[in-house]
C-alpha cells in the first residue's frame, strides 16, 4: 500500500534595474512514494493481582518508495477512523485502560497526541519503524477470558489527507486468578493453600471462635476445604482423645468427614469478598485435660 506525495511548483519574480520584468524560476517538482507496512500487534497477558500486570506493542514500518526526503504522519485510529489515544477493556463502568506511548527513534517524531507521530524518510534511511507501547493508565479487575480490539495505522498526507492504513486485531487475555488470605495476617494473598491458627482458649461445650477469609477471583473461586482429622480435635497426649467440632464457612455448614467443596463469585475488586470462619466446639466432657488440635486445609483456584 502506498500514498503518493506530490510538493507543488514554486516561482520568484526577480527585478530588474530599470524595468521590472516579470521572470518566473520554476524549481523542478518532485514527488516521494511512502508505503506503510503490516501492522503488528502483540498480544497482552493480563494478570489482574500481579505486581506487572501486563503490557503489550504495536509495530509497522513506513517506507521510502520512490523520491528523496520524505515526512509524513502516522495516525492510530480504531475501527471507526477515530483517534485511538487509549484502549478500554472489561465493563464501562470500571474499565481496564491502557494508554498509547510511541517509542521515539531513528526518523520518529511523537506528535502532541498520542495517537499521532511523525516519521522522516531520506534514502540514506528510506525505512523507518514505528513502536508504540501500551502501559497500563488505570488498572481494573476485569473477568477472566478473551478481549479483542481493532486498531488501525493510518498514514496521512502532509495537507492532513487519509491515506492508506494497516490493521490488526489486539487481543488481550485476562489469566484466570483465585487467591485468599486470612483477615489479619500478614502473609498477603496467594493462591493455592492457606494456613491460619485459630486458639480455641480453654476448650469448653458450645465455645465459638472466628477467623476472617478474604477471597478474590476475576472468576468463579473454588474452594475445597480438607480436615485432617475428619472434624475433630485430637489430644496431643492420647490420639485416642478425640473432641468433634463444627466449621461454618459464612453461615454455611462445612461437612469435615472429608473434602468439601463450594464456589464463591467474588466482587471484580483488588479486596473481594471476606468470609467468616465460624468453628464451634462439641461436647467436652469426661475429655482428659490436654491441649487439641486438627489441621484445617483450604485450597483456592479459580
Amino acid at each position: 500500500m502506498s500514498v503518493r506525495f506530490m510538493q507543488s511548483a514554486l516561482s520568484r519574480w526577480l527585478p530588474g534595474a530599470a524595468i521590472v520584468l516579470g521572470l518566473a524560476m520554476p524549481v523542478t517538482a518532485f514527488a516521494c512514494d511512502v508505503r506503510i507496512g503490516t501492522l503488528v500487534a502483540s498480544p497482552i497477558a493480563y494478570d489482574p493481582f500481579g505486581m506487572t500486570p501486563g503490557e503489550g506493542s504495536l509495530r509497522t514500518t513506513v517506507d521510502l518508495v520512490e523520491g528523496t526526503d520524505c515526512e509524513a504522519t502516522v495516525a492510530l485510529v480504531d475501527d471507526a477512523s477515530a483517534p485511538l489515544r487509549t484502549i478500554r477493556f472489561g465493563d464501562a463502568t470500571r474499565p481496564l485502560v491502557y494508554r498509547i506511548e510511541v517509542q521515539p527513534g531513528d526518523g520518529v517524531v511523537a506528535g502532541l497526541s498520542p495517537d499521532l507521530s511523525t516519521v522522516r524518510l531520506t534514502t540514506a534511511r528510506p525505512r523507518v519503524t514505528i513502536v508504540w507501547r501500551l502501559l497500563v493508565d488505570q488498572d481494573s479487575v476485569i473477568a477472566a477470558g478473551e478481549y479483542s480490539r481493532i486498531v488501525q495505522a493510518m498514514l496521512r498526507t502532509p495537507d492532513a489527507a487519509d491515506g492508506f492504513s494497516a490493521r490488526s486485531t489486539l487481543l488481550l487475555r485476562s489469566i484466570a486468578r483465585a487467591q485468599a488470605n486470612f483477615a489479619g495476617t500478614s502473609s498477603g494473598f496467594a493462591s493455592g493453600t492457606s494456613a491460619q491458627a485459630i486458639d480455641l482458649g480453654t476448650l469448653t461445650t458450645g465455645e465459638q471462635r472466628t477467623a476472617m477469609l478474604q477471597v478474590r477471583a476475576n472468576t468463579v473461586a473454588h474452594l475445597l476445604v480438607v480436615s485432617a482429622n475428619t472434624g475433630h480435635l485430637i489430644g496431643s497426649d492420647s490420639g485416642k482423645a478425640r473432641i468433634p467440632y463444627g466449621l461454618a464457612i459464612d453461615g454455611t455448614p462445612v461437612d469435615l468427614s472429608g473434602p468439601s467443596s463450594r464456589t464463591i463469585a467474588p466482587p471484580l475488586t483488588i479486596d473481594g469478598i471476606a468470609l467468616e470462619l465460624r468453628v464451634t466446639v462439641g461436647e467436652v466432657a469426661g475429655m482428659p485435660s490436654g491441649r487439641y488440635s486438627d489441621t484445617i486445609t483450604i485450597d483456592v483456584s479459580p
